[in-house]
């Protein structure tokens, strides 16, 4: 399975360019997608570049309650 989208703001989505107002709607909007979405309890691999790599740490400190292990860095591979 193979989940890909732009952030607001970025890409092909909607809105203004860029524009946001508080960098922490970046990780909500992970959040909102990945809650919108049904996953198989599989092992769940992220990429991303640049601010959107920034969205996924404050993604990952911000809901990784909600969304798994993502703050147990035991679990992650290098």
């Amino acid at each position: 399975n193979v989940l890909a989208f732009d952030l607001p703001g970025h890409g092909l989505s909607s809105g203004r360019p860029a524009a946001i107002d508080d960098f922490a709607c970046y990780g909500d909007s992970i959040a909102a997608v990945l809650g919108a979405v049904r996953w198989p309890t599989l092992p769940t691999w992220v990429m991303a570049q640049s601010t959107g790599g920034a969205a996924l740490v404050d993604f990952a400190g911000r809901h990784h309650r909600r969304h798994g292990n993502c703050d147990q860095p035991g679990l992650w591979r290098q």
